[in-house]
């Protein structure tokens, strides 16, 4: 069983992350153990021994919340666009590319032009 983690940022699919689940069985009870990718955790911005609370809306779906919400919002905190993101990667791999021709196209398939 996998389940299968998806950001979605302005509405591209970044990437899934399949995660194998894991059951720990002790003398007196069975846990079952779900570890998130760091690139999860970080996108997320969750920080070390902070509650989270799975509800559970179908036998498909498990939605992850987090009680503390109320300190997200107010957090302030700088957060690039998905489009500088994608701006500065391009422009890092500029010199991987023979000619300008296949940069171009890199270009027009990143933001689907």
């Amino acid at each position: 069983m996998y389940l299968v983690i998806r950001l979605v940022i302005l509405n591209f699919v970044i990437i899934g992350y399949p995660t194998k689940m894991q059951s720990i069985k002790g003398e007196a009870s069975e846990q079952w153990c779900i570890n998130f990718p760091s690139a999860v955790a970080q996108a997320m911005e969750f920080e070390k021994g902070e509650v989270v609370e799975w509800v559970i809306e179908n036998k498909k779906k498990m939605v992850l919340k987090r009680p503390n919400s109320i300190e997200l919002e107010t957090k302030k905190t700088f957060q690039r666009n998905l489009i500088d993101e994608l701006d500065d990667l391009i422009n890092e791999c500029h010199d991987a590319f023979s000619n300008r021709d296949s940069w171009k196209l890199l270009k027009e398939l990143m933001y689907g032009s």
